[in-house]
């Protein structure tokens, strides 16, 4: 069967259901909630992606909704996107998800290295950098993991930094307590090294001549 032959028996039916009153009626109501729902979301990917949106909808009754409402604005659109090249249109319905966001920051740092490589003696950065792959920018592995398992890797690292840092804070407290601590104590003025336990007396150390009566 044709495609054409298909949308005319697909209309015939579509017709026959909406001549009953009652079915009309609920098919109103839902194309009116949603219809109400994509202007909205249209206004907001607008305005938070900053992207012009256009969106034309048939109704039941074969009435057109647009947005934006302007019909000259969006004549405008249709037109611009009626110039644009093939290539162009296909760039466009392009996805861009978590994998594609890695992928494109991963190739901004090739390029960034591969322009510092051209001259590293002005980058401490990448004086050190090995071209061989012992020191590699990207790990290929990255590549063959799914959108579930690179956010699970970042929250994986994420913890593990976190314990590095708890680490480090007790390293740092530990070595605060193990800090030479000097007592004055009455009546004999000693010395106190936590390390050894040795107590001195002054009159051992010959630094009695330090003291001189007021």
């Amino acid at each position: 069967m044709v495609p054409a032959e298909k949308q005319r028996i697909r209309r015939n039916k579509l017709m026959s259901f909406m001549d009953d009153d009652e079915n009309y009626r609920k098919v109103m109501i839902s194309f009116n909630k949603r219809k109400s729902t994509l202007k909205k979301k249209s206004a907001q990917l607008s305005t938070l992606c900053d992207v012009e949106v256009c969106m034309v909808c048939f109704g039941p009754d074969r009435t057109v909704e647009t947005w934006p409402e302007n019909r000259s604005d969006v004549l405008g659109l249709i037109r611009k996107f009626g110039g644009l090249s093939e290539k162009a249109r296909e760039k466009g319905k392009q996805k861009y998800n978590l994998v594609g966001f890695l992928g494109d920051k991963k190739r901004k740092l090739d390029e960034k290295l591969n322009k510092k490589r051209k001259n590293p003696e002005d980058d401490e950065s990448v004086k050190n950098y090995d071209p061989g792959g012992v020191i590699s920018a990207w790990d290929e592995r990255l590549d063959r993991f799914s959108e579930e398992e690179l956010v699970g890797l970042c929250g994986c690292l994420d913890s593990k930094l976190q314990e590095l840092r708890d680490q480090i804070r007790v390293i740092q407290m530990k070595k605060k307590e193990k800090a030479p601590v000097v007592e004055l104590q009455d009546p004999d003025v000693r010395f106190h090294h936590p390390n050894n336990n040795l107590d001195y007396d002054l009159t051992r150390l010959n630094i009695s001549d330090c003291f001189y009566d007021q």
